[in-house]
């Protein structure tokens, strides 16, 4: 095998691994990011700024009975 196969395979295995490793790191940032502006949101709608805001979103949504609607 020629050294200029060697290198172009080499190239071809190694590029699309690298564009699959940066678009998850992205992927990461960009969700973990997303994540922190949510919490920043709820958490000035809840009146507070701190604790669990998500949390406390999800127990203002629950009805008071536990959403049971059966005897």
């Amino acid at each position: 095998m020629r050294l200029s196969t060697r290198i172009a395979l080499g190239v071809g295995a190694t590029v699309p691994l690298l564009v699959l490793a940066t678009g998850w790191l992205l992927l990461r940032l960009v969700a973990t990011d997303l994540h922190h502006q949510q919490d920043t949101h709820l958490g000035e709608r809840c009146g507070r700024g701190e604790g669990r805001p998500r949390a406390a979103a999800r127990e203002r949504r629950r009805p008071a009975g536990g959403g049971r609607t059966g005897p």
